[in-house]
């Protein structure tokens, strides 16, 4: 699936409320999956709850990027999910995920 022509905010699980109905990008470790539904840990180690509507839950790395839409009960919808090899440093990212929601320097990140 093509990836959408937007800019998306990068967020945690505490960022989530701010863009409810709108489009997002996290990075999380997958916790655990039951049918079409995937638990994921994001950088700030909160829970967020991705429904699945492309990628197999059989087929998630460990860690990887999703970019979806936040819905009303804080889930997130599945546009695309990129896998992520090798290390992550989850603590040095969600440093970067607080920057990019500064409104003082939200307009770097765009």
């Amino acid at each position: 699936m093509q990836a959408p022509s937007t800019s998306t905010p990068l967020v945690n699980s505490t960022f989530l409320e701010r863009y409810r109905n709108q489009m997002v990008r996290f990075f999380g470790k997958l916790e655990g999956c039951q049918g079409r539904t995937a638990r994921v840990t994001s950088s700030d180690n909160g829970t967020i709850v991705v429904n699945l509507t492309h990628t197999q839950s059989s087929s998630l790395a460990s860690v990887f990027e999703v970019c979806g839409r936040v819905n009303d009960d804080m889930s997130v919808t599945e546009v695309y999910i990129t896998p992520c090899n090798g290390e992550f440093d989850f603590t040095v990212h969600d440093e970067l995920v607080k920057l990019a929601n500064q409104a003082s320097l939200r307009e770097l990140f765009v």
